[in-house]
């Protein structure tokens, strides 16, 4: 390729002069070429990527060829038959270095084959063979394209990697015309496939690099150890894991026997293995025990196999190792645990239960045997036995109460229910199980015990009868003081009240007829006067006490009032109270009782509380009664609210507890004491005992 000579001072040239000249100059450029590509040859060797030096290498080609640009474009994608090309790499002669820049920055300076008026070039270039020559000699269409680069002529190369179509060597001239020879695309060529055999070349290099980076990343990141040893099993390369696993630095393992790491007991077993890898045999998942640097016992998995030369000599062994010591362990402690099952499953009187809900198998000890007295072949694998022997009645309650349990998400169910004895006659059973679900929540399986209860049930029974029987006692007794109180307050008001009223009557008639002047013996039967109107009064009160008359004649309200006052008169205390009852229904023993036991409270306040202020509450909601009584005494502990000598609290507590009710005693959070009784509006009628 010859630029156009313009110096008009040289000599006109004869053509045998002119012959020669280009035949030298042909041999010049040759060897220009030669040298461009053998230096940019070394520039890339030097290079571990092509991208970084070549624009250097674009320098070196279009200073040899002697043009005004040199561009790589590469084929970055297509759309249906439009081949979309970029410029990736430039070299220009100083004038055309700021524009071929600021083109190759913009962003569009991806073009379109096809809106560019270039689809000829595409066609040829997919071919394999160059697009060159002036512009006068192009289509007007692709003219007026080059013209805008103020291109004269261009020269545009295929550059094929892997037989595919990568891109375009270009070459443009804008300084004069310029006539490309056949030797001059010859070398174009060449220079176009020297390109593409470094792309190729740099290509597969990095994709060596990038999967030797893998490989890498995935060897110092492995969990499990990655090794290799010299035919005496003397490690020459670990992974970090090793680290990890033996607890040792790399650099304390590199060059020491395998069997190092390995217990002396064991070292049998190592050699062995190391024997059978000499021999050309492969180590698959061999299970060896190993110490680490805490003197710790691990186990690992081994795999391995030998390695060769070409020429069939060995030169060291490779291989994977995996430490199962956690799984070990585990696997340890699932025996463990299920030694331990089984010895609580023969050694427990329950029947314990293992339901699969997704096969319906079930597993039970041979407490449901003996418990139940069945064999094991009735019994089964599957829960039809346990289906089929369950009360009729109850069988559908249970498995709703689990269907809803499972629904829920709750893991705890319990139930009593009836089943049948071998013998055909039903126990009661309490039944228990933990619900296990699987990762989506779907309840997969049961574990529970069966308990018979039946004995318990019947004990129960008994002491349900014995209480009542204690109760009905109570309530007599009771029935019993306060008939016996009512004859004794009776005889009092009737028979003393009289005797005593007749003894009045006859003292009377005779202080009537004694002697004025007898003072002494007048003095007297005033005294006896006095005293016989003060028993009268004891007698009254004592009969108001043992059967307040009040309580008959006006009811409980009243009595209470009546009996608030009294107090208040012999203590000194104040009171308010909020009494006011339907007493219409209200039985006369629950009358008593609340009387009673608000007597034996006030009592209380008088013994122990040292109150000045005392707040009655009595009230009927629904069917209950309720009295409450507030003092502003020094309070009361909790311990002497059970204490066994507190006789008179124990005393109120089980007159409420005759009738159904109950005494709730607690000190108040500022000062005194709150009693606060609590009873049905009739007698409790205790049910039986089925």
């Amino acid at each position: 390729m010859v630029a156009p000579n313009n110096n008009s001072n040289n000599p006109p040239s004869t053509p045998l002069a002119n012959s020669v000249h280009e035949t030298n100059h042909a041999a010049d450029y040759s060897t220009r070429i030669l040298q461009a590509l053998t230096n940019a040859t070394q520039l890339l060797l030097r290079s571990n990527t092509w991208e970084t030096v070549t624009n250097d290498v674009l320098a070196l080609i279009g200073q040899a060829v002697d043009v005004a640009k040199v561009t790589v474009f590469e084929n970055i994608s297509a759309t249906g038959d439009d081949v979309l090309a970029a410029p990736r790499f430039f070299w220009a002669i100083e004038e055309h270095k700021a524009a071929l820049k600021n083109l190759m920055e913009q962003q569009n300076a991806v073009f379109s084959h096809h809106q560019h008026g270039l689809q000829r070039w595409q066609n040829i270039l997919q071919t394999g063979e160059p697009v060159y020559g002036a512009i006068d000699d192009f289509p007007l269409a692709e003219q007026d394209f080059l013209r805008i680069q103020n291109t004269t002529c261009v020269a545009l190369i295929p550059i094929f990697v892997k037989g595919r179509w990568w891109g375009s060597l270009g070459m443009e001239e804008t300084r004069f015309a310029r006539h490309w020879t056949v030797q001059d695309i010859d070398m174009l060529r060449a220079i176009a496939s020297y390109f593409g055999t470094v792309i190729e070349s740099k290509m597969a290099e990095a994709a060596l690099r990038s999967s030797e980076a893998r490989y890498r990343y995935l060897v110092d990141t492995a969990r499990d150890l990655i090794w290799s040893t010299d035919t005496e099993g003397r490690w020459r390369f670990l992974n970090p894991a090793a680290s990890e696993i033996f607890g040792y630095s790399l650099n304390d393992m590199l060059g020491r026997s395998v069997l190092d790491f390995i217990p002396s007991s064991h070292h049998y077993l190592g050699k062995k293995l190391l024997r059978e890898l000499a021999t050309g045999q492969q180590i698959g998942q061999h299970e060896l025990f190993f110490k680490r640097a805490d003197n710790k016992i691990i186990t690992l998995i081994f795999n391995a196999i030998p390695s060769y030369t070409e020429q069939g000599d060995l030169t060291h062994f490779t291989g994977t190792a995996t430490d199962i010591t956690p799984l070990k362990n585990t696997e340890q402690a699932l025996r463990e645990s299920e030694q331990r099952f089984q010895i609580v499953a023969r050694a427990t009187n329950d029947a314990i239960w293992d339901w699969d809900l997704i096969t319906n198998q079930v597993w039970m000890n041979t407490g449901a045997e003996l418990m139940f007295g069945y064999s094991s072949e009735e019994i089964g694998p599957v829960a039809k036995w346990w289906l089929d022997n369950t009360h009729p009645v109850d069988k559908k309650r249970i498995l709703d109460d689990i269907h809803q349990l499972t629904q829920r998400g709750h893991n705890f169910w319990s139930a009593e229910y009836r089943f049948r004895y071998g013998n055909g006659s039903y126990a009661i059973v309490f039944d228990r199980g933990y619900i296990i679900y699987d990762d989506n929540k779907k309840a997969i399986r049961m574990i529970g015990s069966m308990q018979d209860i039946t004995e318990q049930k019947r004990n129960e029974k008994h002491l349900r009868d014995s209480r009542e029987r204690l109760r009905n006692l109570a309530t007599r007794l009771q029935q019993v003081r306060e008939e016996e109180r009512e004859m004794i307050a009776r005889e009092l008001h009737d028979e003393f009240a009289q005797i005593l009223t007749a003894l009045k009557l006859d003292l009377q008639w005779i202080q009537k007829r004694i002697p004025a002047e007898q003072t002494t013996l007048l003095e007297r039967t005033d005294a006896m006067g006095e005293m016989i109107e003060s028993t009268m009064e004891r007698v009254w009160r004592v009969a108001t006490e043992l059967r307040p008359k009040l309580l008959d004649d006006l009811g409980l309200s009243a009595a209470i009032k009546w009996q608030l006052q009294q107090f208040s008169e012999r203590t000194g205390c104040d009171y308010s109270s909020h009494v006011d009852i339907d007493e219409a229904g209200l039985e006369r023993g629950i009358q008593l009782a609340v009387f009673r036991i608000f007597q034996e409270s006030l009592t209380n306040i008088v013994r122990h509380a040292h109150a000045n202020n005392v707040f009655v509450r009595l009230t009927l909601v629904a069917d209950e009664v309720t009295l409450e009584i507030q003092d502003n005494g020094k309070g009361i502990s909790e311990e002497k609210i059970y204490h066994v000598e507190s006789l008179g609290l124990i005393g109120m507590r089980e007159r409420a507890g005759v009738f159904g009710g109950r005494v709730i005693i607690q000190p108040l959070a500022d000062r005194g004491t709150q009693i606060t009784l609590q009873i049905p509006k009739r007698i409790t009628q205790f049910p039986a005992i089925d």
